[in-house]
């Protein structure tokens, strides 16, 4: 310790700058003196986490309800499904269509005698495709072609359209069976006119009774009786480059009754046709029901859509003469687009087709025109060519000169074997 003092006195003396500076800071020490008035030093007080907390629960709220959200939005639940289908559906003004229809028949034993000259065929196929334009109720459009056909007839394939435009209906028949003693080549591929005055009792084709009152009625009785409901989900499909969701459906008979039962008295309102059923015609109603079992109905329902995009139901109906299963499957696109459907430049009406039916008669008949009092009169042949006057004028033929063309053949002959009476080759219009 002593050393240590010897080595500071020696140090001072040795640098006297030194020692004037530790002079001054002793100086400055003396002179400096803290206020005794200064605030006292603030405490540090620990942050809550709670409100951090309470963001993040809210926000796993939030990312848990928009999960949910996404998941219902991207993989909804098949009664979900189903039921945004079934209100698409009902929203549906207009639309094409593509399917067929099979019946298939199996007779009782007592009824299965092959040897019948008119047996029964034991299948039957109607193909189906057109489209339909319900934006006008009071002028519904439609444009349907009909192709029935089965290996057990023996005239074959028969092929037809029906056409609904400007409250009208019109029908054609493109391909049928060839008749021993009925010829229908001069209406083949004409179409055919049937206006309100061609009905029996001339009331209009088409009138909207409904109405707004009853719509909505009848539109609750379908909520509250509903026929589908969810079965089993029979996976996801491709349909013509269009995911579907396929399922298979339950179809309540039972809601079925009930529903028609209560629509009945509505409807009866305003027509008399439903008002007149009497309650022994809805036993029987019911009765048939009870007859009917629905083996199958299946859907494809698009993904983005919603819309049906292809409808199977297989029905089979039992009884003392057996057993008749049917099964419809049917396509459909272009919901709600517009669909324009025009009718026919031109057409026969059922006055001028009832003619032409009646001259292919008149040969048989002509005999009678001798008879005394006979008052019956018989389609006008200027030409003697086999065609009624009438018919020429429909068909453009000349009525007083038997071959129009002058190719060597009638006018009638040319008719009934599909070839043009008024130029060379065929024609599909005669």
């Amino acid at each position: 310790m002593f050393e240590t003092s010897n080595s500071q006195q020696n140090l001072t003396q040795a640098n006297p700058t030194v020692s004037q500076a530790q002079s001054t800071d002793k100086a400055i020490t003396a002179d400096y003196h803290l206020p005794n008035d200064l605030p006292p030093s603030p405490t540090i007080k620990k942050r809550s986490r709670w409100p951090l907390l309470i963001v993040l629960i809210v926000g796993l709220i939030g990312l848990m309800g928009g999960g949910a959200w996404a998941y219902t939005y991207y993989f909804p639940s098949p009664e979900t499904v189903l039921a945004k289908a079934l209100k698409n559906f009902a929203l549906i003004e207009s639309e094409s269509f593509d399917g067929s229809i099979t019946i298939a028949y199996q007779p009782t034993n007592a009824l299965a005698d092959e040897s019948s000259p008119f047996p029964i065929p034991k299948s039957l196929t109607i193909d189906i495709n057109g489209e339909v334009n319900s934006k006008d109720v009071t002028n519904p459009e439609m444009n349907l072609s009909l192709g029935l056909s089965s290996d057990e007839i023996p005239f074959g394939r028969v092929e037809g359209d029906i056409l609904v435009a400007d409250k009208t209906f019109f029908f054609r028949l493109r391909r049928y069976p060839e008749f021993p003693f009925f010829d229908l080549t001069p209406i083949r591929n004409q179409w055919i006119r049937v206006e309100s005055k061609d009905l029996p009792n001339g009331e209009e084709i088409f009138t909207d009774t409904l109405t707004e009152d009853q719509n909505t009625r009848i539109e609750a009785l379908t909520q509250k009786y509903p026929l589908a409901s969810f079965a089993k989900s029979l996976g996801d499909e491709n349909l013509n480059g269009e995911m579907t969701y396929h399922y298979q459906l339950n179809f309540n008979k039972e809601n079925l009754k009930q529903l028609i039962l209560e629509v009945i008295p509505i409807l009866g309102e305003t027509s008399d046709d439903y008002k007149n059923i009497t309650e022994e015609s809805k036993a029987e109603l019911g009765k048939i029901l009870d007859k009917i079992t629905f083996t199958n109905w299946e859907v494809w329902i698009n993904k983005k859509t919603f819309y049906f995009s292809k409808v199977l139901l297989s029905i089979s109906m039992a009884d003392e003469m057996g057993t008749v299963s049917i099964t419809t499957t049917m396509s459909s696109g272009r919901h709600n687009e517009n669909i324009d459907i025009v009718a026919p430049e031109s057409s026969l009406t059922v006055d001028e087709v009832t003619r032409i039916f009646e001259q292919q008669f008149a040969p048989a008949t002509s005999s009678l025109e001798a008879l005394p009092g006979s008052d019956l009169e018989f389609p006008t042949d200027s030409d003697q060519d086999g065609l009624p006057d009438a018919m020429e004028e429909i068909f453009g033929t000349d009525p007083l000169k038997a071959d129009t063309d002058d190719d060597g053949f009638s006018d009638n002959d040319e008719i009934e074997n599909g070839y043009n009476p008024l130029g060379p080759g065929k024609s599909d219009n005669f």
